[in-house]
């Protein structure tokens, strides 16, 4: 994670697979059986992200022990979920004020002392957040409930993959055009600086037409992993379209700008492929008060330039 993903909230992976509709509908209906066969007074699904673990399904009979949207900060050893992130494993309490340090946790404070949870993780494999039922009875989870709660983070794994795959190019792994237009909208709305690269592979499709589609989407591949060797390590990257990739940098100056784009193209020359690779490169900025249409004109016509320069080369 650094500072422009977290400023345009691609950072956090976690926040940047937000819910549908549907999948939060879905959820809530999961965590409101879960809470009816538990018999509980509150079932949730947490999220952890850059400021603590944030309550975003909850159901808690018409009490209001936690509210969706609160946020528990900073994460602590008192509370619950913590330990289940901290353990990444089920964690069970069945009597919190039988308990020296549980005693005074946030939960046991809200006469919640009973608690199961487990850990829910995204499709990097990282912590999620948690699923868990708390009550005021001091007795254990039954296995039947217990298993309820396994299958229940296991759906929400597989929602958050496919929300993944609304995010990010099957092919490449980078961040896909609708997150491309995403991310430049908050950037130009917000007169937030950076710089910007439409880096084009060079007669790719006379690449593929010859070797066909299967070495051309390897080379698509190693073209992305010398971006991410090669560029600045803040940026990021994004597949705009075919053989084309558009990167969003920290803003610099031009000579800065000019050496990373030399260097890439020096890098995908060394890529090993049936016939020697080459990319052209546009170089553009984001100054204040421009639209993210005027900001993709010019550094489309960068690369234009750079194409008509006989390719294998950058313009600004």
């Amino acid at each position: 994670m650094h500072e422009l993903e977290k400023k345009v909230g691609l950072g956090d992976k976690n926040r940047s697979l937000e819910l549908t509709e549907s999948i939060r509908l879905e959820w809530q209906s999961i965590v409101d059986l879960l809470a009816e066969i538990a018999g509980v007074k509150a079932a949730l699904i947490k999220r952890l992200n850059y400021n603590g673990l944030e309550n975003i399904i909850v159901n808690t009979g018409g009490d209001e022990y936690y509210q969706v949207g609160s946020i528990v900060q900073p994460i602590n050893n008192n509370v619950y979920c913590q330990k289940v992130i901290e353990e990444d494993a089920a964690v069970e309490i069945v009597d919190a004020n039988q308990d020296e340090i549980w005693r005074h946790s946030s939960g046991a404070k809200k006469g919640l002392t009973n608690y199961y949870g487990l850990p829910i993780h995204n499709p990097e494999g990282q912590i999620y957040g948690t699923v868990c039922v708390l009550d005021d009875k001091s007795e254990p989870i039954s296995p039947e409930v217990k298993e309820f709660i396994a299958k229940t983070a296991k759906m929400i794994e597989g929602n958050l993959g496919i929300l993944k795959m609304g995010i990010t190019d099957g092919l490449t792994g980078v961040y896909n055009r609708r997150s491309m237009d995403e991310t430049m909208e908050i950037l130009t709305s917000n007169l937030m600086p950076a710089d910007i690269m439409l880096i084009d592979v060079d007669h790719f499709k006379e690449f593929n037409d010859h070797y066909g589609h299967l070495t051309g989407d390897k080379i698509l591949k190693e073209v992305v992993v010398t971006m991410k060797d090669c560029l600045p390590q803040e940026s990021l990257i994004f597949r705009y379209g075919g053989d084309e990739f558009f990167v969003i940098c920290l803003p610099t100056s031009r000579e800065i700008k000019a050496q990373a784009a030399q260097n890439l193209i020096n890098q995908v020359h060394e890529i090993k492929a049936p016939r020697q690779l080459t990319i052209s490169v546009g170089i553009a900025e984001i100054a204040e008060c421009q639209d993210a249409k005027k900001v993709f004109e010019q550094v489309d016509e960068a690369l234009y330039r750079a194409k008509n320069k006989a390719r294998n080369t950058y313009s600004f």
